[in-house]
């Protein structure tokens, strides 16, 4: 009797003390990116793969915007995320593809955001969702995310530090409306304080895997 009492008391305890968290700590530290920084995820079960990805904010309008390029081996932009970040949380405000013709020009394709929501610093307003569609005419893909907030705290291993990192439950649904094709991901994506995303863990609908985490910053 005395065990159980001892548990349900240590789980009470864990669970507010997530509850208390502060999650604009684990969001991206706007401030510091007033000069671009490009962080390095490296797949942990294939370490040849890595995705670099470019981020910095921008004033437009008075409004703070902050910008994640994934880039390519030659450094160039080939997928953007825009999003307005406030004392709440953060807002989609633009995404698309970046394609680039035989002579290294650049072609943005067109997007539409449907739903916006993409990080919020209160947890009663989970699960968000934000939705896109990009491409024109009949080549077009709608991409939604919707974004669960898990009550537990994972400790990773990043840039040689253990970390304590809040956890979201990602569901990724890409929808092809030319053939109807649909492809669904499962993910859980790690925040650490100071840092924002460090890792996610990648399930598709065919049972591949990947295991992402960050390795360095430049």
């Amino acid at each position: 009797m005395k065990k159980t009492t001892l548990l349900l008391l240590t789980l009470s305890i864990l669970f507010i003390s997530c509850k208390q968290l502060n999650y604009q700590d684990y969001f991206f530290k706007v401030s510091q990116f007033d000069s671009p920084k490009i962080y390095v995820f490296k797949n942990q079960l294939n370490s040849i793969q890595t995705i670099r990805m470019k981020m910095y904010y921008e004033i437009i309008k008075s409004d703070t915007v902050f910008i994640s390029e994934t880039l390519n081996e030659e450094n160039k932009p080939t997928e953007v995320f825009k999003e307005i970040v406030d004392n709440s949380g953060s807002l989609m405000v633009d995404y698309y593809y970046v394609n680039y013709t035989s002579n290294g020009e650049s072609e943005k394709e067109s997007s539409k955001v449907i739903n916006n929501s993409v990080f919020s610093y209160s947890e009663v307003n989970y699960p968000l969702t934000w939705k896109v569609q990009t491409g024109e005419g009949q080549n077009t893909l709608t991409i939604t995310k919707k974004r669960s907030l898990l009550n537990e705290i994972k400790k990773l291993d990043i840039l040689n530090l253990q970390r304590n990192c809040i956890v979201f439950s990602d569901e990724i649904i890409i929808q092809d409306n030319n053939s109807s094709a649909i492809s669904e991901i499962n993910q859980k994506s790690y925040y650490a304080k100071g840092l924002g995303l460090v890792g996610y863990d990648r399930v598709f609908s065919n049972g591949d895997t990947l295991e992402y985490r960050l390795s360095e910053i430049n």
